[in-house]
């Protein structure tokens, strides 16, 4: 996604900001299992 559309939803001001936003979800991303992932194949 365009960072600069993510700037406009969250309300900021500054793209360096929403950057800053955009760092940080994305550390906390990357540790988040998807619930699909626990799955055992069928």
């Amino acid at each position: 996604m365009d960072i600069r559309v993510i700037q406009v939803l969250l309300g900021h001001n500054r793209l360096d900001t929403t950057a800053q936003y955009v760092q940080v979800a994305t550390d906390i991303l990357r540790e988040v299992i998807s619930p699909l992932e626990t799955l055992e194949p069928v």
